[in-house]
């Protein structure tokens, strides 16, 4: 059993979503704790935060409704967890906050996969080669 588990979810594939956060009550100690990201890559520079933020808050804020509705339907209410809804590359970001959340294991989900993840590496390849705890990735 895991103390501290940190799922990273992609809000757009709501199933691969469920399948994360229902596992992560299963691996979950009793008296642990679910750490819930999302990462945007909304690449907006400093010029245009100012112009977009009302949009980026808009958007993050609709994401973390997203995330809530999947924890109603997949988290028992007792299991105490917190959401980040991060913005960067996803893979820095996911790895940034495991490590200064102190987590036991990262869960990730494997999504469809394009050519250019093949020559790039996707974010679940760059999590598990360089995460300092366990990386569980479910299809």
């Amino acid at each position: 059993m895991n103390n501290k588990v940190l799922v990273a979810i992609d809000i757009y594939e709501e199933k691969t979503a469920q399948k994360l956060l229902e596992y992560a009550t299963q691996v979950l100690h009793p008296e642990g704790e679910l750490t819930i990201v999302n990462v945007l890559d909304l690449n907006l520079n400093s010029s245009m935060i100012d112009r977009f933020y009302d949009v980026k808050r808009e958007y993050v804020d609709s994401t973390r409704k997203r995330i809530m509705r999947l924890v109603k339907q997949c988290v028992p209410s007792d299991v105490q967890y917190s959401i980040s809804v991060l913005n960067g590359k996803a893979y820095d970001e996911i790895l940034e906050l495991a490590e200064k959340s102190g987590v036991d294991m990262i869960l990730v989900g494997a999504y469809r996969q394009v050519m250019r993840d093949y020559l790039l590496g996707n974010t679940a390849t760059k999590v598990v080669r360089h995460a300092k705890c366990s990386v569980t990735v479910l299809r």
